[in-house]
């Protein structure tokens, strides 16, 4: 037992996360002890795997409102403005940092444990108004691709949902119209009512 204790640890450090003890046929207090040391392995591969995977939607979700703000700030940079230019250029770099300062409190929020059964802040939103604030967080992206993304069209739609999350939905949904879309095209957003639809085309 002591050598399958000593390769599995070494296999362990190599980096094979999902190694084992192989246990014997006899059931004895060795047996348990091997059952508790497998367990407690399975338990850090499953947080290394959470760490992981918290890195990996860190710089997923922060990565195109960082190129956004960069670019809005490199347009105000390109040449001389009058003031209220630069307090205005300021004014949507700082609604820029908020919405990743919430990005990042969601994905540290996710990454507790216990995380998949929080009780969300469902509410009633106006979908109309989150599709605009998103519009006008990508505008940067959109104007760097040459791009011209319409304001939604459509009658009123009200969500019942977590604003947070309906936000994400819809940043991530114009952000892939945006990347996919052919330069110097049109991007229309459409809200359906009754029937829970958000499209773009």
């Amino acid at each position: 037992p002591l050598q399958r204790i000593d390769q599995t640890v070494a296999a362990l450090q190599d980096g094979h996360l999902e190694a084992r003890i192989p246990l014997g046929q006899r059931e004895d207090e060795v047996q348990q002890l091997l059952r508790s040391l497998n367990l407690a392995f399975a338990q850090l591969e499953d947080a290394f795997r959470r760490v992981e995977q918290f890195s990996a939607d860190a710089a997923h979700e922060l990565r195109t409102p960082l190129t956004a703000l960069r670019g809005n700030l490199e347009v105000g940079l390109r040449h001389e403005r009058q003031p209220e230019e630069y307090q205005k250029i300021l004014a949507e770099a700082i609604a820029e940092i908020a919405g990743m300062t919430r990005i990042v409190d969601t994905l540290l929020l996710l990454a507790k444990p216990g995380a998949e059964t929080r009780r969300r802040d469902f509410l009633d939103h106006d979908l109309r108004e989150i599709v605009g604030t998103v519009i006008e967080q990508l505008r940067p992206l959109a104007e760097e691709r040459q791009i011209q993304v319409a304001p939604p069209v459509g009658q009123a739609a009200t969500v019942h949902g977590d604003e947070l999350f309906l936000l994400r939905m819809t940043y991530n949904l114009l952000h892939n119209a945006i990347k996919f879309s052919p330069p110097a095209g049109t991007i229309t957003v459409s809200l359906e009512a009754g029937q829970a639809r958000l499209g773009c085309g």
